[in-house]
Protein backbone atom coordinates (compact mmCIF):
# COMPACT_ATOMS: atom_id res chain seq x y z
CA UNK A 1 0.00 0.00 0.00
CA UNK A 2 1.27 3.48 -0.86
CA UNK A 3 2.12 5.78 2.14
CA UNK A 4 0.45 9.56 2.66
CA UNK A 5 4.09 10.51 1.89
CA UNK A 6 4.90 8.28 -1.23
CA UNK A 7 2.03 9.92 -2.55
CA UNK A 8 2.21 13.60 -1.88
CA UNK A 9 5.61 12.93 -3.10
CA UNK A 10 4.73 11.78 -6.85
CA UNK A 11 2.25 14.50 -6.83
CA UNK A 12 4.63 17.21 -6.06
CA UNK A 13 6.94 15.60 -8.75
CA UNK A 14 4.34 14.75 -11.33
CA UNK A 15 2.44 18.30 -10.64
CA UNK A 16 2.69 19.58 -14.51
CA UNK A 17 1.75 16.50 -15.56
CA UNK A 18 -1.27 15.94 -13.42
CA UNK A 19 -2.62 19.37 -14.47
CA UNK A 20 -2.10 18.57 -18.22
CA UNK A 21 -3.69 15.29 -17.55
CA UNK A 22 -7.07 17.01 -15.87
CA UNK A 23 -7.13 19.80 -18.68
CA UNK A 24 -7.32 17.00 -21.46
CA UNK A 25 -10.10 15.56 -19.32
CA UNK A 26 -12.00 18.94 -19.07
CA UNK A 27 -11.76 19.77 -22.79
CA UNK A 28 -12.88 15.83 -23.68
CA UNK A 29 -15.78 16.49 -21.19
CA UNK A 30 -16.84 19.73 -22.94
CA UNK A 31 -16.65 18.57 -26.62
CA UNK A 32 -18.62 15.24 -25.37
CA UNK A 33 -21.06 17.42 -23.87
CA UNK A 34 -21.66 19.87 -26.91
CA UNK A 35 -21.64 17.06 -29.39
CA UNK A 36 -24.13 14.80 -27.11
CA UNK A 37 -26.00 18.10 -26.97
CA UNK A 38 -25.91 18.48 -30.82
CA UNK A 39 -26.84 15.12 -31.44
CA UNK A 40 -29.95 15.65 -28.93
CA UNK A 41 -31.04 18.57 -30.95
CA UNK A 42 -30.68 17.07 -34.76
CA UNK A 43 -32.54 14.02 -33.16
CA UNK A 44 -35.32 16.59 -31.73
CA UNK A 45 -35.46 18.24 -35.42
CA UNK A 46 -35.82 15.15 -37.40
CA UNK A 47 -38.28 13.30 -34.96
CA UNK A 48 -40.45 17.15 -35.45
CA UNK A 49 -40.13 16.91 -39.07
CA UNK A 50 -41.16 13.19 -39.21
CA UNK A 51 -44.47 14.21 -36.33
CA UNK A 52 -45.30 17.13 -38.95
CA UNK A 53 -45.36 15.60 -41.97
CA UNK A 54 -47.08 12.41 -40.56
CA UNK A 55 -49.66 14.82 -39.73
CA UNK A 56 -50.25 16.47 -42.54
CA UNK A 57 -50.65 13.39 -44.56
CA UNK A 58 -53.07 11.92 -42.19
CA UNK A 59 -55.18 15.05 -42.80
CA UNK A 60 -55.08 14.95 -46.36
CA UNK A 61 -56.38 11.44 -45.95
CA UNK A 62 -58.82 11.89 -43.69
CA UNK A 63 -60.01 14.86 -46.13
CA UNK A 64 -59.80 12.73 -48.96
CA UNK A 65 -61.82 9.60 -47.49
CA UNK A 66 -64.15 12.45 -45.88
CA UNK A 67 -64.73 14.06 -49.42
CA UNK A 68 -65.05 10.46 -51.33
CA UNK A 69 -67.64 9.23 -48.50
CA UNK A 70 -69.81 11.82 -48.32
CA UNK A 71 -69.88 12.75 -52.07
CA UNK A 72 -73.45 13.02 -53.28
CA UNK A 73 -72.92 10.32 -56.33
CA UNK A 74 -71.25 7.73 -54.09
CA UNK A 75 -74.44 8.34 -51.58
CA UNK A 76 -76.71 7.83 -54.18
CA UNK A 77 -74.88 4.62 -55.69
CA UNK A 78 -74.86 3.26 -51.96
CA UNK A 79 -78.58 3.92 -51.23
CA UNK A 80 -79.58 1.96 -54.52
CA UNK A 81 -77.34 -0.65 -53.69
CA UNK A 82 -78.49 -1.23 -50.50
CA UNK A 83 -81.95 -1.07 -51.72
CA UNK A 84 -81.18 -3.70 -54.49
CA UNK A 85 -79.59 -5.95 -51.61
CA UNK A 86 -82.83 -6.10 -49.45
CA UNK A 87 -84.94 -6.76 -52.58
CA UNK A 88 -82.67 -9.43 -53.56
CA UNK A 89 -82.38 -11.18 -50.15
CA UNK A 90 -86.47 -11.00 -49.65
CA UNK A 91 -86.55 -12.26 -53.19
CA UNK A 92 -83.97 -15.23 -52.06
CA UNK A 93 -85.48 -16.06 -48.89
CA UNK A 94 -89.26 -16.26 -50.48
CA UNK A 95 -87.78 -18.60 -52.75
CA UNK A 96 -85.96 -21.06 -50.58
CA UNK A 97 -87.44 -24.41 -50.50
CA UNK A 98 -89.40 -24.45 -47.16
CA UNK A 99 -89.43 -27.97 -44.72
CA UNK A 100 -93.01 -29.18 -44.10
CA UNK A 101 -93.57 -27.24 -40.33
CA UNK A 102 -92.94 -23.68 -42.13
CA UNK A 103 -95.16 -24.00 -44.74
CA UNK A 104 -98.64 -23.11 -43.00
CA UNK A 105 -97.03 -20.64 -41.25
CA UNK A 106 -95.64 -19.20 -44.38
CA UNK A 107 -99.16 -18.73 -45.56
CA UNK A 108 -100.40 -17.31 -42.53
CA UNK A 109 -97.87 -14.87 -42.62
CA UNK A 110 -98.47 -13.76 -45.78
CA UNK A 111 -102.49 -13.14 -45.18
CA UNK A 112 -102.83 -9.41 -45.40
CA UNK A 113 -106.37 -9.84 -43.15
CA UNK A 114 -105.25 -10.42 -39.21
CA UNK A 115 -107.63 -12.76 -37.22
CA UNK A 116 -109.65 -10.97 -34.85
CA UNK A 117 -110.03 -11.86 -31.78
CA UNK A 118 -112.79 -11.97 -29.27
CA UNK A 119 -112.25 -10.36 -26.29
CA UNK A 120 -115.00 -11.64 -23.40
CA UNK A 121 -115.12 -9.47 -20.06
CA UNK A 122 -116.42 -11.45 -16.88
CA UNK A 123 -118.54 -9.58 -15.08
CA UNK A 124 -118.55 -10.18 -11.31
Amino acid sequence: MVSDEELNKFVEGNKALIEKIMAIQKDNLEYTSEFGKKVADQSFESARTAGELARKKSEEFFKATYETITNPDVQQHFMNMGTEFLAGLTAFIESVPSPESFIGKKEKAADPEPKKQKIEIKKK
